[in-house]
């Protein structure tokens, strides 16, 4: 963790202590580890989230308002991102579901005693199947690419840098 000593080696701002410019790198990093966590348990996320708007605007070193806004910035593109790839999922596996039922159960049944006999094949709607893979493919590298953007966040403020 950089100290106020580490500040490019510049003087501290008027009226600014070491102690004040050490608590701001505390909220930064600790909400970093909050939204790193947060990719295997939300609630962490949360608060982080709730850390950035409530720090990014009152940090005594304006570097550190860049981390905020580059967090809040990465979980808002990836909230988005993820509920498009879960939209995805759902509609191409409901596709998938009512092509295999039918319109009556009947079919269904119909159809898997053909199978068993080996007198039939299962018809399966693969656009539905590849709308399903597209939406689990976005998952991943949402996940991904949210875990690349803390990382490289930490990263930079670890080297005393603006997000």
């Amino acid at each position: 963790m950089s100290t106020a000593s580490s500040n490019s080696g510049f003087a501290l701002p008027p009226g600014v202590t070491a102690t004040q410019l050490a608590n701001d790198e505390r909220f930064v990093w600790g909400a970093y580890a909050a939204h790193m966590i947060g990719y295997l348990m939300l609630w962490t996320a949360l608060i982080g989230l709730v850390i950035n708007y409530v720090r990014r605007n009152d940090c005594v070193d304006p570097k550190h308002g860049t981390h905020h806004r580059r967090m809040l910035r990465t979980f808002w593109w990836t909230f988005g991102l993820s509920l498009l790839a879960l939209i995805l999922m759902i509609v191409g596996g409901l596709g998938v579901a009512f092509n295999l039922l039918g319109p009556d159960m009947g079919q269904w049944e119909r159809a898997a005693h053909a199978i068993e006999n080996g007198t039939g094949r299962l018809n399966i709607a693969w656009p539905w199947v590849g709308l399903a893979v597209l939406g689990a493919l976005l998952a991943i590298g949402t996940w991904l690419g949210g875990l690349i953007s803390h990382a490289i966040g930490m990263v930079r403020l670890a080297d005393d840098k603006p997000a």
